[in-house]
């Protein structure tokens, strides 16, 4: 009895004294990322920050397992300052704690690109994979491209396991920041990203091509050849960059070969660079130390075309030293042609230091001295648009003496095309009014019989054609002849404006409107029924009786009109236009000789 005393005892302790250190360790991991407060503001959030990791590729199980005694690191971090080589592999894994809301909801993580290979994790589910990642690095293959992980997290902790492996190219490890929001914020923030690089990469593209047709039809103006070469080299090489649009274009194009273009592409632009500005310096620019740069260019494009990327790349960013002094010395040399008063020389200044310090910027973040977004594209795309305005103004100068005969030319037979223009269309303008007095009735302003007979021949055809409705009305004011015997034939005349006007107010807009004669009226309704056309007449009559206009020859002592109704549909058709018309006529006649102020159909 005694030990099981002890051994209730001995329970309880393990009790308190283990379960509440292990609740505290818990409540401790799910709080290295938290971004409830992110997530609450814009549904996006980065993912930097303290991460656990261990050298070599493990499970999430042995993450998890083993997280409360692995060391912390800040993420972005390359292999070279983590374990003092580009050639490793580890594992890193977080905790995130999200809002409760999200919690249900299809989520993503957004990896913008790696210079390693990688497998993202979620739990124990894998949600994105980019190349072959292995600890022994005999099975590593790289891949950069971007990818997008999708999740629905099932609470508001997420346990979070980055693998990498890099092989030794250059910021191998786990480099960029991840972005974590829901699936539509994440999909609308790279959609964007890439419409705008697209568009960029194409208004580059087309001012290439039209610099280099310029440049060819006019062989003397080789700077305008020259740069738009360079810009078309400038756009195909933002294909290959970030955000890595040729991934998108052709999913399955081997990254050896998109890195290579990339890094082709980046020597090819700098050729044609280096040779707009000798060619724009008024010859300031030492041929000596000319064609070394480009020499040296072209060998490291030779070095990029036939070596692994991991010496090519070590290649490039060693060459790319040079490029300082270099930068310095085209500045020099662009300062003194503005003194020379050249007036290209100076619009190149302001581009070129531009796309030099973001050059700058740029070669920083590749050796991960910096972290900053990739500038150099759009400050030369920046600079594309000033060199395509002063290089279109130069050539516009140059061909300016000429042309002038030409342009006088142009201008004369311009003026005499606005003449034609403007006689053309008064000419028009009169014919349309023609048209239109010859189809309205000059007493009430509403369409005559000769518009009407025209357009119901046209309306009935399409009817028969398409199997559609079509209501015809014919309305006639009752006592007409009385009441112009009473008060005259201008009051008679009066009369039949004020009501065309009005019934103008009721008849639908769809609907025409047409003095049939005398005092008769024709209303057309296309594509209404029997029942719908009776109603408007109905709304019509309605209308007009309540005007009370005063009519002391009539029965009713005000004016009344009598409407026949008749439809042209599925249950009664009609041979002719002349049947539909004539149908509507003897309603007409049932209705006057039963009483008027009636509708008949």
């Amino acid at each position: 009895m005694n030990y099981r005393w002890l051994y209730a005892i001995f329970l309880i302790c393990f009790i308190f004294l283990i379960d509440p250190s292990s609740a505290s360790s818990s409540e401790k991991e799910v709080h290295d990322l938290n971004l409830n407060t992110y997530l609450a503001q814009q549904n996006k959030a980065s993912l930097e920050g303290d991460w656990r990791y261990i050298e070599g590729i493990r499970t999430p199980n042995e993450m998890e397992q083993a997280y409360m005694v692995l060391p912390t690191t800040k993420i972005p971090i390359e292999f070279s300052r983590l374990f003092n080589r580009d050639d490793a592999s580890a594992t890193f894994s977080t905790y995130i704690k999200i809002p409760s809301r999200f919690v249900g909801q299809l989520m993503a993580i957004e990896i913008p690109y790696e210079y390693s290979a990688y497998r993202l994790f979620i739990g124990n589910q894998e949600i994105a994979k980019k190349g072959k990642v292995a600890t022994d690095l005999r099975y590593h293959e790289s891949q950069i491209v971007p990818a997008i992980g999708y999740f629905t997290p099932q609470s508001t902790t997420i346990f979070v396991t980055m693998q990498v492996s890099n092989d030794g190219l250059i910021r191998g490890g786990f480099v960029e920041n991840l972005s974590l929001g829901t699936a539509k914020a994440i999909s609308t923030g790279i959609t964007t990203k890439v419409f705008i690089h697209t568009l960029l990469i194409g208004c580059i593209l087309i001012v290439g091509i039209f610099m280099i047709f310029i440049g060819a039809y006019r062989i003397y103006t080789r700077s305008l050849y020259i740069f738009g070469v360079f810009c078309i080299s400038i756009a195909l090489r933002a294909l290959f960059g970030v955000p890595f649009i040729y991934a998108i274009l052709w999913p399955n194009f081997d990254w050896l070969w998109a890195i290579k273009a990339e890094y082709a592409l980046t020597c090819l632009s700098t050729f044609f660079f280096v040779w707009l500005v000798y060619n724009i310096s008024n010859k300031l620019f030492n041929p000596l130390i000319f064609y070394m740069t480009q020499s040296v260019v072209v060998i490291v494009l030779i070095c990029v075309l036939f070596l692994s990327p991991v010496i090519f790349q070590k290649t490039f960013f060693y060459a790319f030293l040079i490029a300082i002094p270099l930068f310095a010395y085209m500045g020099w040399i662009l300062i003194q042609s503005t003194r020379m008063k050249n007036d290209l020389a100076m619009n190149n200044l302001i581009g070129i230091v531009l796309v030099c310090l973001a050059v700058l910027i740029d070669f920083f973040n590749g050796l991960g001295v910096l972290h900053l977004p990739p500038l150099s594209f759009a400050a030369t795309a920046f600079y594309v648009i000033i060199q395509m305005f002063f290089l279109s103004k130069q050539f516009s100068v140059e061909v300016t003496g000429r042309l002038q005969l030409n342009e006088q030319l142009q201008q004369l037979n311009h003026l005499l095309d606005e003449k034609i223009y403007e006689r053309t269309k008064e000419l028009e303008e009169a014919n349309e009014r023609l048209r239109e007095l010859a189809n309205r009735d000059g007493l009430t302003q509403v369409y005559n019989r000769h518009y009407f007979n025209e357009y119901m021949k046209k309306t009935f055809a399409e009817v028969i054609k398409e199997h559609a409705s079509l209501s015809m009305l014919i309305l006639d004011v009752d006592d007409f002849k009385k009441y112009n015997d009473f008060y005259g034939h201008i009051e008679g005349d009066q009369l039949l404006q004020y009501l065309a006007s009005e019934m103008s107010k009721v008849v639908p807009k769809e609907g025409v409107l047409a003095r049939y004669g005398g005092e008769e009226f024709a209303i057309v309704l296309p594509n209404y029924s029997n029942e719908q056309a009776t109603a408007i007449a109905e709304k019509i009559k309605w209308h007009i009786q309540h005007q009370n206009l005063q009519h002391a020859a009539s029965d009713y002592g005000f004016i009344t009109v009598s409407i026949g109704v008749a439809t042209h549909e599925c249950k009664t058709q009609y041979a002719t236009v002349n049947e539909l018309i004539n149908a509507a006529d003897q309603n007409l006649y049932i209705g006057k000789n039963t009483g008027k102020n009636k509708v008949v159909y």
